[in-house]
């Protein structure tokens, strides 16, 4: 039985539409049939060669294009990691690794609300779904000698309290906490100091029910 993949070259090329090769190759035909003739046998293997050489370049600009997009990014992944102090696992995938760079890039910017939800979008991908913020009816506020917060907690604020709902979906426990974890440290960085948040599954903790460091309070 024939095989495939690059331990089992086929003959021909399958499905995948024309090559870049093709393309110039066929440019580079119309071009020489104003001086020669591209069917003769040494203009088609001249022709051929010349187009498999341009055609490699392109496709190192593409991929050289890449390297600036965390997204993308293969060679200067390593770089960019250790320029931005990023510590990957050797369990983390290279999915997961250009996800985190993307969020810790996209805070170097600024730490707005916009920014923190574009980060955490970008670290936790589909496991995101929204920063939560403190209904204007439930803000507790201090200000000292004027504005005390409520019997017991005259000292508190949650003006500045944040969360990021996200969920566990496809996501085993271990997976769950590492991702939590990173999420975490990423926030710790990019929030001003005055700002707390919280990160957590679900719309409110039940007692007995709620998982502590999972559900949100």
């Amino acid at each position: 039985m024939i095989g495939f993949g690059w331990t089992n070259p086929f003959p021909f090329r399958m499905g995948g539409g024309i090559s870049t090769k093709e393309v110039v190759r066929a440019a580079l035909a119309d071009e020489m049939r104003k001086w020669i003739d591209p069917n003769d046998p040494s203009n088609q293997s001249e022709l051929s060669g010349e187009a498999a050489l341009i055609a490699l370049i392109w496709s190192c600009n593409r991929r050289l294009s890449n390297q600036g997009i965390p997204e993308r990014m293969i060679e200067n992944l390593s770089v960019w990691e250790e320029a931005t102090g990023l510590r990957p696992t050797p369990e983390m995938t290279d999915f997961q690794r250009r996800a985190e760079l993307a969020g810790k890039l996209r805070g170097q910017i600024n730490n707005a609300l916009i920014d923190i939800q574009e980060s955490s979008a970008k670290v936790l991908g589909a496991n995101f779904v929204a920063v939560v913020l403190t209904d204007p009816a439930d803000v507790i506020s201090f200000w000292p000698a004027v504005n005390p917060g409520p019997p017991g907690y005259e000292w508190s604020s949650n003006r500045a309290h944040i969360g990021i709902l996200m969920t566990k979906t496809g996501l085993t426990d271990v997976q769950f906490l590492d991702l939590q974890d990173r999420l975490h440290q990423q926030l710790n960085k990019l929030l001003p100091a005055w700002m707390t948040f919280e990160i957590g599954i679900d719309a409110g903790f039940v007692v007995n029910v709620g998982i502590v460091g999972q559900t949100f309070l």
